[in-house]
């Protein structure tokens, strides 16, 4: 999915879970959830409908 939210104006945030030397930060807009990789914060991100947050959540929830 991709949305019109330019990556810059996007408030993104690290997991106090996450180790210093990388993980994912996750940043939300009115029209879902975006995640990319701390190591590469310019790069390729996901970005995801709300209905398709929900869906991954339960579906890394349930491993």
């Amino acid at each position: 999915m991709v949305f019109d939210d330019k990556p810059s104006a996007l408030q993104w945030r690290k997991s106090t879970f996450s180790p210093n030397d990388g993980c994912v930060e996750v940043a939300f807009s009115a029209a879902g959830a975006h995640v990319r990789n701390t190591r590469n914060t310019g790069g390729e991100r996901l970005a995801f409908s709300w209905s398709g947050w929900r869906e991954f959540l339960r579906f890394i929830g349930e491993r």
